[in-house]
């Protein structure tokens, strides 16, 4: 189904990375979603009119209300699309990740005021009609509501969009809750009783629980994540395709939206090579960044000079302590300085997430360690962390 209507509707739709086509993906979902929730809210309340069934009535109302997750859905991703301006050079596709967020909220309030109803109903439980007309509507509409769903999953798994996700989510707990209404009055038509209100209780404990655990997740990006590892080794391959490249550090990656990346990394070179020819080559890596996969790309040059005998010893001392720390520490920028009464050791160290010293404690124990080693060493050390994932900087 999707990708019939991406055939049809969609100029190079199979181009999910292209971030034309993923807009194209979003508009689409939301407009899907706002006419499916139409034309379901018009049959509810069309149906509940003519057999006079109020449940059915304000189940349609309530439908009719979700066409505003497809609103939102259409306007973030319609608002990505304008480009870059005075007020914001960088564009504006983090308006999709807002619109994640405000759904997020939405489907959280809707949880706690489920909750409340619930809580409500099993103190003072209200009377339940079976209505044969009530149950169709409801199995119509729970069908349909999963269809939504699967629909929007579909979606966002192919564009990577967490507003989908949470259009998703916001589907399948309308299925739940439609499920969970349905075995209430099925349960009340064989048996007599009225649990209505405990079934409430646990579809508004589960909507509470994606509630919050999409607002984690649409947060991330706006407060800042580290990168997807298919980009980063894709990042790391193309830098080091020059045989004049001999390392790299200190990679960063901004991301403003799914399709805008800003990215800072420090490259090693040999001493030897010219500055114009370094130039000459760090140009070349920066355009074929932008023009092949549409990232700003800045590149600090490093020159790496051969190193001294008591350099190599120094550095291999300087290992041996930070690996009795902890596995996973890294080093860079190492250079030496000559002074009169002491060498001056510089250099940037890369602090892993799971060694949990304060900066202030490690820095005291690194420079207590190497001055056991010679006390005529005075440190400069500049602390990193890791912006990528640990495994991914290897």
């Amino acid at each position: 189904m999707v990708k019939l209507l991406g055939k049809l509707f969609i100029k190079d739709y199979q181009n999910y990375e292209d971030q034309n086509v993923r807009i194209s993906y979003g508009i689409m979902a939301g407009v899907f979603g706002f006419v499916t929730n139409f034309l379901m809210a018009t049959a509810k309340i069309v149906v509940g009119l003519i057999f006079g069934a109020l449940s059915i009535v304000t189940d349609g109302a309530e439908t009719f209300a979700d066409t505003t997750s497809s609103i939102i859905t259409i306007m973030s991703y319609r608002l990505s699309r304008k480009p870059a301006d005075k007020k914001h050079p960088f564009g504006y596709q983090r308006a999709e990740y807002i619109a994640g967020l405000i759904l997020s909220v939405i489907i959280l309030t809707t949880g706690f005021i489920f909750f409340v109803t619930a809580i409500q109903r099993i103190i003072t439980p209200t009377e339940v009609t079976f209505s044969k007309i009530a149950v169709i509507i409801l199995v119509v509409s729970l069908v349909m509501k999963l269809f939504q769903s699967l629909f929007y999953r579909k979606v966002s798994r192919l564009i990577k969009s967490q507003t989908l996700k949470a259009n998703s989510v916001d589907s399948l707990n309308d299925t739940i809750s439609t499920a969970f209404v349905l075995a209430g009055y099925l349960v009340f038509y064989f048996t007599g009783k009225n649990l209505d209100g405990w079934f409430s209780l646990i579809v508004s404990l589960i909507i509470i629980f994606n509630g919050l655990k999409l607002i984690k997740e649409a947060s991330s990006p706006l407060i800042g994540e580290r990168p997807d590892a298919k980009l980063v080794n894709k990042i790391k391959e193309k830098i080091m395709a020059s045989d004049k490249i001999l390392g790299f550090h200190d990679l960063y990656i901004h991301s403003y939206g799914s399709g805008r990346k800003f990215v800072s990394v420090h490259v090693e070179m040999d001493s030897n090579l010219s500055l114009l020819e370094c130039h000459h080559i760090i140009d070349e890596i920066e355009r074929d960044f932008k023009n092949n996969n549409d990232i700003d790309i800045t590149i600090h040059i490093d020159p790496i000079e051969e190193e001294t005998a008591v350099e190599k010893e120094i550095k291999k001392e300087l290992t041996k302590i930070l690996k009795s720390y902890n596995e996973d520490f890294t080093y860079h920028d190492f250079r030496t300085v000559k002074r009169k009464d002491v060498l001056d050791v510089i250099f940037d160290v890369t602090i892993p997430d799971s060694y949990k010293v304060k900066d202030s404690k490690f820095l005291e124990k690194l420079k207590k360690d190497m001055h056991k080693y010679n006390k005529n060493l005075r440190l400069f050390v500049n602390i990193d962390r890791y912006y990528i994932r640990e495994e991914e900087n290897e």
